[in-house]
């Protein structure tokens, strides 16, 4: 069974969810895979699944400060699993299937741009917030964006943003209670040295209803972003 050999920690060499084996540096294999839901006919702007042309009806009442969301798959199993086996269990088997999805999801990102427009001129990562850091112990959203930022060959500005309030999980709020819970959660660093008109690329593992990467694209717009887009993995 897939999830009893992942949750049994495969050696490196071995996909991370079924172990079967895989090349150098391979993390999953092409059946694995090909077995996550694509997200299909994306919103350009918030990344809400199976939109039939342009922007969906929500973002076209109410325009997002995003520019746009890219995130390549669906917040389905297999890969709901392994985030919140990363994010609470601190699985390192999850962490690498994670970091070579993170290193796709920038290909695909720097393909689709190439030949459109440059790529961004720094790539941040969801901050935490100290207390949530210190039990945690890490930040999944940070390490995706290494990932991404060495492949879009980007410098990553770790320490940009800072999240100035402890807010509550966003799990099992509404849009508009999740938008309530992250307004002014986040500000700019003291102190912090920020390009003028920058092309920012934000980096988290799943957006819900992209409250939390509106709130921070807000500020930094006020810091004087020309453009904010993110980048996660998957889209509930």
């Amino acid at each position: 069974m897939r999830v009893r050999r992942w949750l049994e920690g495969p050696f490196p060499s071995a996909c991370g969810l079924c172990g079967t084996g895989v090349g150098p540096g391979e993390a999953l294999c092409a059946g694995c895979l090909a077995e996550l839901e694509r997200v299909v006919a994306p919103c350009p702007r918030c990344g809400e699944p199976d939109t039939v042309a342009g922007p969906c009806p929500r973002c076209r009442d109410r325009e997002p400060r995003l520019a746009a969301l890219h995130a390549p798959w669906r917040y389905t199993w297999p890969l709901d699993r392994l985030i919140l086996a990363r994010k609470h269990a601190d699985d390192a088997t999850a962490a690498r299937v994670l970091r070579e999805l993170a290193r796709r999801a920038a290909v695909e990102l720097a393909d689709a741009r190439r030949a459109v427009e440059q790529g961004p001129d720094c790539v941040v990562p969801v901050p935490l917030h100290p207390e949530r850091y210190r039990e945690r112990g890490f930040n999944q959203a940070l390490e995706l964006a290494r990932e991404a930022a060495r492949v879009l060959e980007a410098p990553l500005a770790a320490r940009l943003v800072v999240r100035v309030r402890a807010t509550e999980s966003q799990q099992g709020l509404g849009r508009r209670e999740r938008r309530r819970n992250v307004a002014r959660a986040f500000a700019l660093r003291p102190g912090a040295e920020f390009p003028e008109a920058a092309r920012v690329l934000l980096v988290d593992d799943v957006a819900t209803t992209g409250a939390t990467l509106d709130a921070l694209a807000e500020v930094l717009y006020a810091a004087g972003a020309a453009r904010v887009e993110a980048l996660t993995l998957a889209r509930a």
